[in-house]
């Protein structure tokens, strides 16, 4: 068997780097099918369309089959090049280059039959039979049509108005519940039960559903400390895999800091002396900005607690990565779902890729990729070690390739099916 207990005739190929701009290729020098706008040449290489050309597969690259959008073929049997329509104009097949076909404008935009220009509506309308103050046919959002000409709509405005006072005084309320909740709490010694449940979990003392199981004859390990990355799931949606910090201890604590879609948060917590389980809590900062530089509605200062273990425990190899559940725990009804995280700090590598030994390693179902979020983790990465890819999103890394969690270059992916 080759690594990990792979065949290495069987289990696993090797996935070629296409050449620049190519599709698929069969070898790294070969292409086979190249991307869209280019011409796939005798020796393999892809050569660029004439500007406004999405295909020229017939004529050969310096003649056009199919022009862009927005652009029209011009002289058929010489040149065969594609020319831009007017401005704002969708079609220009009839009318020709420079010029725009009747009722092809843009939205807002009206064609002008002397010209066969796209002219602009008057103001706030979307579709006008003439640029005149009373040729207006539709208008635009919040505007009403009064006579060929578009005012104001009044009446929907203070709808709209009402609707947002509604929406703003249920968010006080419910930030000011929450606000309270987690005061009571505070007092009341609530965080003392989550940090027993989390010393019960990563000792083992529990009878929560485990996804992996682990030999209680390995050796103690410290968990890599640095950049982690990883997703969660609330409500059968994925969310973005964001990235945060973790700094492990020989004492069995964790913590760390980051920020995700929600907020910035700070982790404390704690992992297993083996180093195949790992429990934390993490609290996010009240009205903090999210990673997309925005004050979410969902961040209300609360806790989130976190528990899983290695996906595959046989052998002990971390690229599966760590896989559980969290929860938010409240007195109106728990929030839960699922949770998967890898290393993910510069130069780190699996030490089961490196060494010797060849521990089985058993894909799960449950493990999702974490690019198209759909299909099974089929895929193992040398030589970090991450498994964390379908094989279908594998053969479509583009050159150089490189880890989607580390960051670090593959030299050879493994295939396996799921077991």
């Amino acid at each position: 068997g080759g690594f990990g207990g792979f065949d290495d005739d069987n289990d696993y190929h090797e996935i070629p780097s296409c050449p620049p701009h190519c599709h698929s290729c069969s070898t790294d020098d070969v292409c086979d099918l190249c991307h869209s706008g280019y011409k796939l040449m005798h020796d393999g290489s892809c050569m660029p369309c004439p500007a406004g050309c999405n295909i020229c597969d017939v004529y050969g690259p310096f003649k056009c089959d199919v022009c862009a959008d927005r652009h029209v073929l011009v002289s058929p049997r010489l040149h065969r090049r594609c020319e831009p329509c007017a401005d704002n104009c969708k079609r220009c097949d009839a009318a020709g280059p420079g010029t725009c076909d009747d009722d092809q404008c843009d939205w807002g935009y009206v064609r002008e039959n002397k010209l066969k220009l796209c002219k602009p509506c008057t103001n706030h309308c979307g579709i006008c039979k003439n640029t005149s103050s009373n040729g207006c046919l539709k208008c635009k959002s919040f505007y009403k049509l009064d006579a060929g000409s578009c005012k104001l709509d009044a009446t929907l405005l203070v709808g709209i108005s009402v609707a947002i006072v509604m929406v703003m005084l249920t968010y006080l309320y419910i930030d000011h519940w929450f606000v309270s909740k987690n005061q009571a709490e505070a007092r009341s010694g609530f965080a003392e039960p989550i940090l027993q449940a989390h010393e019960n979990f990563v000792r083992g003392n529990t009878s929560e559903i485990i996804i992996s199981r682990t030999n209680a004859e390995e050796s103690p390990r410290l968990l890599p400390s640095g950049v982690w990355r990883g997703y969660y799931t609330h409500s059968g949606a994925r969310h973005d895999v964001c990235e945060f910090t973790l700094e492990f201890t020989h004492d069995g604590s964790a913590t760390g800091r980051g920020v995700d879609d929600v907020g910035m948060y700070t982790i404390s917590g704690l992992s297993n002396n083996i180093g195949t389980r790992l429990a934390f809590t993490k609290t996010y900062t009240r009205q903090s900005r999210n990673v997309s530089g925005v004050v979410s509605y969902g961040n209300q200062g609360h806790s989130v607690e976190y528990r899983g273990e290695l996906v595959t425990g046989e052998g002990g190899a971390l690229g599966g990565g760590f896989r559980g559940d969290w929860a938010i725990r409240h007195e109106i009804g728990n929030v839960n779902g699922t949770f998967h995280l890898w290393p993910a700090m510069e130069g780190w590598q699996d030490p089961e890729t490196e060494s010797n030994a060849e521990p089985q390693r058993t894909f799960e179902v449950e493990s999702e990729c974490v690019v198209c979020f759909e299909r099974s983790i089929t895929t193992l990465l040398h030589p970090c070690g991450h498994q964390v890819l379908c094989m279908d999103c594998a053969n479509q890394l583009r050159s150089p390739r490189k880890c989607p969690i580390c960051r670090s270059k593959i030299t050879r992916i493994c295939e396996r099916s799921v077991g």
